[in-house]
């Protein structure tokens, strides 16, 4: 009788980490974050367009190389859905986020880098995988997690809104996942029997 050896869900350990780190300073600095915005934005409210712009470009220019770079297995699809998931982005922060606050509508920019460093670090090898229901199924918790943590704050709030905006920015994360990280099972060249 043989045994086959348990894979375990996490592929990276340093990406694993990461995303601990991510998370625990975004939850850990719920208390401070208005008070810092409130003191930092008089000074960068002028140029805060600009700023949006340039670290937005910078930001897809940079995922638009790593869908390039991610070979040549479905590298024009890779190539759309970065241009898609930065127009979704675009649309959200002129529709659902447009009253929010430049913290507000920074949880888009939080919880798809979250999602993405979840995603690298755990083992996902198809699309109806173990390790991507995990991984999935943490970052939803992290969004209400986070809004629970501000129904406690005494200069925050609850807000269903920010749960769904939550889940939407984890979902983006998703799709930039799997158009630019090597890891993403939908970038890697079938294997030849």
């Amino acid at each position: 009788m043989t045994t086959t050896p348990q894979i375990s869900l996490v592929r990276s350990w340093p990406w694993l980490a990461a995303a601990a780190l991510f998370t625990l300073v975004l939850l850990a600095t719920l208390g401070i974050a208005p008070n810092l915005w409130y003191k930092v934005l008089p000074h960068i409210e002028p140029y805060l367009g600009f700023i949006a712009v340039i670290g937005g470009g910078l930001a897809i220019s940079g995922l638009l190389l790593k869908a390039w770079s991610g070979g040549p297995y479905h590298r024009g699809a890779a190539l759309g859905l970065v241009i898609l998931g930065a127009m979704t982005i675009v649309v959200l922060l002129l529709t659902f986020f447009a009253d929010a606050t430049p913290a507000g509508k920074l949880h888009v920019v939080e919880y798809a880098v979250l999602a993405y460093l979840t995603l690298n670090a755990l083992r996902v090898e198809r699309f109806i995988d173990k390790a991507l229901v995990v991984a999935i199924g943490s970052l939803l918790a992290v969004g209400i997690i986070d809004e629970c943590f501000q129904y406690l704050l005494p200069n925050r709030y609850f807000d269903l809104l920010d749960i769904t905006g939550n889940w939407i920015a984890t979902g983006l994360g998703l799709v930039f996942w799997t158009s630019c990280s090597k890891y993403s099972p939908w970038r890697q060249a079938p294997r030849e029997t």
